[in-house]
């Protein structure tokens, strides 16, 4: 799986499906530890390139407040 991808993938996996927002950088860290897990060496700068991908794609939405939620598109893309 492409080093991208398989980072939206674990962001998505890490975003309650009840699409309540959690604080983004909550979300990084969550984001982070799991590449660590898959030993899969990741910089923070990645992990938000990929948010800001998700966010253009509106798989994701970014509050300003620093929240972030899932939407039902973002849940389907990526099977969640």
């Amino acid at each position: 799986m492409e080093y991208g991808m398989r980072i939206k993938r674990i962001t998505m996996e890490n975003l309650p499906t009840s699409q309540v927002p959690m604080h983004l950088d909550l979300l990084a860290n969550d984001v982070l530890r799991d590449m660590r897990c898959f030993q899969t060496d990741v910089e923070l700068r990645d992990i938000f390139s990929a948010f800001h991908e998700l966010n253009e794609e509106q798989d994701i939405f970014i509050f300003s407040s620093g929240m972030v939620a899932a939407t039902k598109k973002g849940f389907v893309k990526y099977g969640g």
